[in-house]
């Protein structure tokens, strides 16, 4: 099933037609502007007749939820999108959330290195992807019950950062701004979910984004609801927790939002 908006089609469109054709997505539906592909993801995972797993994507998202209460800058040109999968039988809990950004993580790292090898990306735990010390992909996953899975993605591709928000100009980047050309968004796309299909239940998942940790060696301050925990970052464990040596012990975060790195502040955005 593919749903559209309506409206002219523009220079970022997708090609829906494509997306269904040679990905795993069973349903689909296409905006040029909405407010949170998130949210109407939870919509469809709530609907028990829904054709799963399906895909909310726009060209333009006006009211993008973060994790917690940050928000997600987005602009024509980005992929912004959200996916709908049918956990099955998997043990969903909330120590079982950081495999399921870090797996998209993964895949994202893996599909913009194959189709520019000049690049090379990295994870920041929990649900970032860096190239160099800059961010260019957000990943916010929210469980719907115990069954289904809500992913947003939202990665900077032709939304150069001349564009954003100031407080955005030094902190992210998109690929435009890296490498100086337009990258075809229907094709980017396209990879990622076939990438993403093929490595979100592979068992080496642990080992890439462990390679791929950018926070190892470093010294790390962790926010988990009111309590705030320094420590040298020991890397990320196969079942997703950030580890953090903190005096003679080791201590494992599940969840939570890194505020320092080397007793410097992060950005929240």
């Amino acid at each position: 099933m593919i749903r559209k908006s309506s409206g002219r089609s523009s220079r970022n469109a997708i090609s829906i037609a494509r997306v269904k054709r040679e990905t795993f997505i069973r349903s689909l539906e296409y905006h040029r502007a909405y407010p949170s592909t998130n949210t109407r993801a939870m919509e469809i995972a709530e609907e028990a007749s829904s054709a799963i797993p399906a895909l909310v994507i726009t060209e333009i998202q006006t009211a993008g939820r973060g994790r917690g209460e940050n928000v997600w800058w987005s602009a024509a040109g980005a992929l912004t999108f959200s996916l709908v999968l049918d956990l099955e039988n998997r043990r969903a809990n909330p120590q079982s959330w950081p495999t399921f950004a870090l797996a998209t993580a993964v895949a994202v790292c893996e599909t913009l290195e194959a189709r520019d090898p000049e690049l090379q990306f990295g994870i920041r735990w929990p649900n970032d992807v860096f190239c160099g010390n800059r961010k260019i992909c957000g990943i916010l996953p929210e469980l719907c019950g115990t069954s289904r899975l809500v992913l947003g993605i939202g990665v900077n591709v032709n939304n150069a950062m001349v564009e954003a928000p100031e407080a955005l100009r030094q902190t992210a980047v998109s690929l435009i701004d890296l490498t100086g050309k337009r990258w075809n968004l229907t094709e980017t796309l396209i990879a990622l979910l076939q990438t993403l299909e093929r490595r979100f239940d592979d068992p080496e998942l642990p080992d890439a984004w462990a390679k791929r940790c950018l926070l190892r060696g470093h010294e790390v301050t962790v926010r988990f609801e009111t309590r705030e925990s320094t420590g040298l970052c020991r890397g990320i464990e196969p079942n997703g927790a950030l580890l953090l040596e903190i005096g003679n012990t080791c201590e494992r975060f599940y969840g939570g939002t890194i505020v320092g790195i080397d007793g410097k502040p992060t950005s929240s955005v």
